[in-house]
């Protein structure tokens, strides 16, 4: 089981978007991931993590994502609620679709906060 920790945040005044993973696989070792991407949006930018920390477990295997965006685990659950990013929510179906995945909303947790540093550092450059 992948337990997946995504953040995000949006720098207005650089007009940047970051995002953020901590993956913790099933032994307990885990890896940090970041990136950012101009002109992006918040919310885009969890959908991003979401995909990226996904992308980075093998097809097959279980795994939760994890975040404190109740939009994301809520698109996760009923695709009815997706509003936006649909590039991004197709990318993500189809990486769940060779995978066991369930979302989880938390609100805090020393990986989300990890997660959510690590966007916040990819929008400083």
């Amino acid at each position: 089981m992948f337990e997946i920790y995504v953040g995000a945040t949006q720098n207005r005044s650089i007009n940047t978007g970051g995002w953020g993973v901590v993956l913790i696989g099933g032994e307990g070792q885990w890896k940090k991931h970041n990136g950012s991407e101009e002109g992006a949006t918040q919310p885009r930018m969890i959908l991003r993590a979401a995909v990226e920390g996904l992308s980075k477990t093998e097809q097959g295997c279980e795994a939760k994502i994890l975040s404190n965006n109740e939009n994301l685990v809520q698109g996760i659950e009923d695709s009815q609620q997706r509003r936006a990013n649909r590039d991004l929510w197709a990318q993500l179906d189809d990486l769940m679709s060779s995978r066991h995945v369930r979302a989880e909303y938390i609100a805090r947790h020393k990986w989300l906060g990890e997660a959510q540093m690590l966007a916040k550092d990819a929008t400083r450059g």
